[in-house]
């Protein structure tokens, strides 16, 4: 007769041990975490730095979604037009190119201006043309004025989105100084494709003797990384 209870007892253990197993188990399973969004990692990051190193700090504008691009997101915060320098890359082999010198583009660099008090109309004054690049072989040449990129008229309202487009092959409108009468003189259309150019950043250096006495002087284009 105490067989029976004898069973009834060691089942009774065995479930409540294989419950407490299955407790014990369960309790023990990693716990599963989301995995972030990257674009808002990115912008975190983004703001964690500009927070840290931005020189224009106390006029950093406010901060946009965290799900926006990153470069939309960057942009953003600038204090712009005063801060003219701050640039971001999305990839990084990019910004390694250009901090050693080597640059998709056509090769010339300008100055904006406004073309009058009373005018909507922008005009891009030629500061320098890099040699062997596309900009040089076209003829253009410093004091140059660029007024139409692509056709299109440069204004307030369309310059940045008509700047955007140089790093593509694109077309020019230019205007330069006659030496003779002093007037501006429409030249023909110039068409340009960009390349990889790499410039050395030893732009000119020169020797002078003056007084029985040596004077180096040298211009450095940009800050390269060396040997």
């Amino acid at each position: 007769m105490k067989t029976p209870a004898i069973k009834i007892a060691f089942l009774f253990c065995f479930l409540l041990t294989a419950l407490v197993s299955c407790k014990e188990e369960e309790e023990t399973l990693p716990e599963v975490k989301e995995e972030p969004n990257p674009t808002i990692a990115i912008n975190n990051w983004i703001l964690k730095v500009m927070k840290e190193v931005y020189l224009w700090l106390p006029e950093m504008r406010s901060p946009t979604s965290n799900t926006a691009d990153p470069s939309a997101y960057f942009e953003a915060l600038l204090n712009r037009p005063t801060d003219r320098f701050s640039v971001i890359y999305p990839d990084y082999k990019a910004l390694i190119n250009s901090l050693s010198g080597i640059n998709l583009e056509a090769g010339y660099e300008f100055t904006l201006y406004r073309e009058s008090p009373t005018s909507n109309n922008v005009v891009a004054e030629i500061t320098y043309v890099k040699k062997n690049s596309p900009a040089a072989t076209s003829g253009m040449q410093r004091g140059d004025y660029i007024t139409r990129i692509n056709g299109i008229q440069l204004t307030l309202d369309n310059y940045k989105v008509q700047l955007g487009l140089i790093d593509k092959p694109h077309t020019l409108i230019t205007l330069r100084v006659n030496s003779t009468s002093g007037a501006l003189e429409p030249r023909p259309e110039i068409s340009l494709v960009p390349v990889q150019l790499a410039e050395n950043p030893n732009f000119l250096d020169s020797i002078y003797t003056i007084n029985g006495e040596k004077i180096g002087y040298v211009v450095y284009h940009f800050f390269a990384p060396g040997p």
